[in-house]
């Protein structure tokens, strides 16, 4: 994006996941070990989301309603998708693998870019 914590968050998301889909690969792999590593970049994302929230809010983006309900709406389907981890983790992991990076590829390279230039405006970087 150019605004550096935002960089620093997207790279925590993008090793989070990369953690996650690495125990994926793992045959011996325990449904905790994928519930730990997928709860911990779930949490990387909620902070990321606050932290975007906060600037958005404070610069007053224009777009911010539409910003935060993209955001619930991501966070809501990504517990959905734990749901599935926990239900059948052999069967459903590759399916919430792919839902969780359309996600955060989405998310960082699409729906970042509508407040990217508008903070730089103003600034933040």
């Amino acid at each position: 994006t150019g605004i550096d914590e935002l960089d620093r968050q997207h790279r925590r998301l993008v090793d989070g996941y990369n953690t996650l889909y690495g125990l994926g690969l793992k045959p011996t792999v325990q449904v905790d070990e994928l519930i730990r590593a997928y709860n911990y970049l779930l949490e990387q994302m909620k902070i990321h989301f606050i932290v975007e929230e906060c600037l958005l809010s404070m610069f007053g983006f224009p777009d911010y309603r539409a910003h935060l309900r993209s955001h619930k709406l991501i966070l809501e389907r990504l517990r959905q998708e734990r749901r599935q981890i926990r239900l059948d983790h052999r069967e459903n992991l590759p399916a919430v693998l792919k839902t969780l990076y359309d996600a955060l590829v989405e998310h960082m390279q699409e729906a970042d870019k509508h407040y990217v230039t508008f903070l730089q405006q103003r600034g933040v970087g």
